[in-house]
Formats: C-alpha cells, sequence, structure tokens
C-alpha cells in the first residue's frame, strides 16, 4: 500500500503538476490526521474504562471494610450490653445488700469485659488519597463525604477512656481481687 502512494507521489511530482500533488499530499496529511484522532479516541476510552475499572474497585473495597465495620460495631455494642447487664445485677445486689452467692463470680469477670471495635478504613483512605471525584456518581461522592473514619476513632476512644477512667476504676475500688 506505501509502495503504491509513493508510486503516485513520484508521478505527480515527475510530471510537475503541483496542484495535483498538492491535493494529493493534503489527502494524505488529513488521512494520517484522522488515524491519530481515530488512534487517542480509542486510547481514551481504554483510560475511561481503565478509570471505571479502579472507581469500583475502591467503592468495592469501601463496601466491604463498611460491612466490617457494622459487624465490629454489632458484635462490641452486644458485648458491652452483657457486661452493663452484669454490672447492674453486681449494682442491685450491692444496693439491696443482699448475701454473696457464687453465681456473682461470673458477673464480676463479665462486668471487666470491654470491647472497642477495631475498624477497616483502607478503602476510604485509598479513595481520599486518589480524591473523591475519582467517584462518578454524584449521590454516592456526596454519601462518602459523610463518612469520615474520624468518628469511629473518637467513639473508640471514647468507649475506652469510659471503661478504663471511670468504670474499672470504680469496680477495683470496691473490689480487693480482679480476676
Amino acid at each position: 500500500m506505501i509502495n503504491f502512494f509513493r508510486r503516485i507521489r513520484k508521478q505527480l511530482a515527475d510530471n510537475n503538476k503541483p496542484l495535483k500533488y498538492m491535493r494529493y499530499a493534503i489527502g494524505e496529511i488529513l488521512l494520517v490526521v484522522i488515524g491519530i484522532l481515530i488512534a487517542l479516541q480509542i486510547n481514551n476510552w481504554n483510560e475511561d474504562r481503565k478509570l471505571k475499572q479502579f472507581e469500583y474497585k475502591i467503592l468495592k473495597d469501601i463496601e466491604t471494610s463498611m460491612e466490617g465495620n457494622f459487624f465490629q460495631l454489632d458484635m462490641c455494642l452486644r458485648g458491652n450490653k452483657k457486661a452493663i447487664i452484669s454490672a447492674d445485677i453486681i449494682l442491685k445486689h450491692l444496693d439491696e445488700n443482699l448475701p454473696y452467692n457464687d453465681s456473682l463470680d461470673f458477673h464480676f469477670s463479665r462486668a471487666l469485659e470491654w470491647c472497642s471495635p477495631v475498624f477497616n478504613n483502607a478503602g476510604y483512605e485509598s479513595l481520599k488519597t486518589y480524591g473523591t471525584n475519582l467517584v462518578t456518581n454524584d449521590t454516592i461522592r456526596e454519601e462518602l463525604g459523610i463518612y469520615d473514619a474520624g468518628w469511629m476513632e473518637t467513639l473508640t476512644q471514647r468507649q475506652e477512656e469510659y471503661f478504663f477512667n471511670t468504670a474499672s476504676p470504680v469496680l477495683t475500688e470496691l473490689f480487693e481481687i480482679v480476676a
């Protein structure tokens, strides 16, 4: 094919027909420009496809992290409610000046158990690194703006501070041995 175009160009140049040669040259330039534009469009489509795949992966990571975080919260909430129930039973015994019985041993132990959730925010941190503009859906982007990992760490810190600074000293002060 290249030889064919080369022969045409040589004939037009040799026959001293500059107008025809100029038309041929402009046509060849247009073909090259159209080829470049097509290649750029294909490259843009490919880049958009890769970006969509990356967006999907990060959103999937965030979904998985949130499911795990909610599981952690639920598990700790249930465990901490049991600790509160045991502490209430102990307080009732003390308030009513009831005699000691062996079943209180279980409640003494469980009242000191406190669960602090461990959160996984790797997907969200990745999104913050790449920028929230990576998410093309406006609704999802706005909802992710609300989801800030800071509140979870603050909640965990407050729970631990309450237990270790408030509940635990009271319990250890009231009882001689902590198991």
